[in-house]
C-alpha cells in the first residue's frame, strides 16, 4: 500500500507529465484562435474594400500641385535640316499661399465605415517670371501659355475653377496640355505680355476626396493652413505644422516649406522633373482616419 501511495505522487508531480498536457491543451486552444484570427483578417479585407467602394463612388486620395505657368518654346536646332520643335518652359509660384477649410462626413455600409472630406480651397501667390532662355535659337510663344494645377482626381470637382491673375479672370478647361509635370489636373489658358515680370494669381473651388488630401510644395515659399471640425487628426510625413490647435471644435494647424526643403528647382524645361512624384518632396498631407502630413512620397 505504501508503494502504491508513493507511485502517485511521484505520477501527480512529474514535469514530464505536466509538459505534454500543457500542449495538449494549447492544441485545443489553437483551433478557436485561429478562427478569431480568421474573422480579424476577413474584417481588416472587408473594411478595405468597403472604404475603396466609398472612395470610387465619391472621389479618391487628392493631391494639388501648383499652379504652375507654362510658357512654351519654338526651339530651332543648331544642326542642319532639324525642324523646329517645341519645348515648354515651366515655372514655379515664387510665393504660394494654401488656405484649406475641411468638412468631414462618415459614410457607412454595413458594419463599416469610412472618412469623406469637402473642401474650400483658396490659393493665392504670385510669379517672378526670370530671362527664359533655353541654351539655343528660340522664340518665346507668349501668346500660347498656360496655367495648370495638378489635381490626382478631378472627379472630387465640384463646380466650375477660375483663376485670377494680374486682373484677369480666366476659367479652367478640362486636362493638361502637356504632360511634363503632371499625370492629371486642369489647364487655365491665358496670354502673356512680354514685358510683365511679376504675376499676382488666387483661385477658390470646392475639392471632395476620401483618406487623403495632400500639398506639393511648388512655391519658392509655400504656406498651407488647414482647418476642421474634425477633432482627432494625426500629423504624418516629413514635416509637422509649425503650430497647431486641437480642441473639441476641430483643429487648425500651419505648415511652411521653402525651396531648400525640396529637390527640384524654381524653373526648368520640358519633362526633367515630376515633383508630384518624386522622393523627398515634402508636403502636408491630410490622412483621414488619422489625418494630416507632408507629403514625402
Amino acid at each position: 500500500m505504501k508503494i502504491e501511495i508513493s507511485d502517485n505522487k511521484k505520477w501527480q508531480y512529474s514535469l514530464t507529465i505536466k509538459m505534454i498536457l500543457l500542449a495538449i491543451m494549447g492544441l485545443f486552444l489553437l483551433a478557436p484562435l485561429e478562427m478569431i484570427k480568421s474573422i480579424i483578417r476577413e474584417r481588416q479585407k472587408n473594411s478595405e474594400n468597403i472604404k475603396k467602394e466609398i472612395a470610387f463612388q465619391w472621389a479618391g486620395q487628392q493631391t494639388i500641385s501648383g499652379p504652375v505657368l507654362n510658357i512654351p518654346l519654338k526651339i530651332y536646332p543648331a544642326k542642319k535640316d532639324a525642324d523646329p520643335y517645341t519645348s515648354v518652359f515651366h515655372l514655379m509660384p515664387e510665393t504660394l499661399i494654401i488656405q484649406g477649410d475641411v468638412k468631414t462626413e462618415i459614410r457607412h455600409k454595413s458594419i463599416y465605415q469610412a472618412v469623406v472630406y469637402t473642401t474650400d480651397m483658396k490659393i493665392s501667390g504670385e510669379f517672378d517670371i526670370p530671362e527664359i532662355n533655353s541654351g539655343e535659337r528660340s522664340e518665346i510663344l507668349w501668346n500660347e501659355a498656360y496655367y495648370t494645377i495638378g489635381i490626382s482626381d478631378n472627379r472630387g470637382l465640384k463646380g466650375g475653377v477660375s483663376i485670377k491673375a494680374d486682373s484677369v479672370i480666366i476659367d479652367a478647361i478640362p486636362g493638361l496640355k502637356d504632360p511634363d509635370i503632371f499625370s492629371s489636373g486642369i489647364t487655365f489658358p491665358t496670354v502673356l505680355q512680354p514685358q510683365r515680370k511679376r504675376i499676382q494669381f488666387s483661385l477658390a473651388f470646392k475639392l471632395s476626396g476620401s483618406e487623403s488630401l495632400s500639398f506639393t510644395p511648388m512655391g519658392k515659399t509655400t504656406t498651407v493652413n488647414l482647418r476642421s471640425p474634425w477633432d482627432s487628426p494625426g500629423f504624418m510625413g516629413s514635416f509637422l505644422p509649425t503650430d497647431r490647435t486641437i480642441n473639441n471644435a476641430g483643429f487648425e494647424a500651419n505648415w511652411q516649406v521653402t525651396n531648400l526643403n525640396r529637390n527640384f528647382p524654381q524653373y526648368w524645361t520640358g519633362s526633367v522633373y515630376k515633383p508630384s512624384n518624386l522622393s523627398g518632396v515634402s508636403s502636408p498631407k491630410l490622412c483621414f482616419e488619422n489625418w494630416v502630413k507632408f507629403v514625402s512620397e
